[in-house]
């Protein structure tokens, strides 16, 4: 839907939360984004916001 209607869909999720067994045709890594959430320093955040 998101590619028919032109807008970008972000979802998060920590790695830990995926399913144990994923189907074996299924490529997790052409999903991964090098882009890394944290607010661990003062430039983290989301969007320039700071949440916590």
């Amino acid at each position: 839907m998101a590619d028919r209607l032109g807008f970008q869909y972000i979802v998060t999720m920590n790695e830990d939360a995926l399913p144990a067994e994923l189907p074996k045709d299924f490529d997790l890594e052409q999903y991964i984004m090098p882009t890394c959430l944290t607010d661990a320093t003062e430039d983290g955040g989301l969007f320039g916001i700071r949440f916590g």
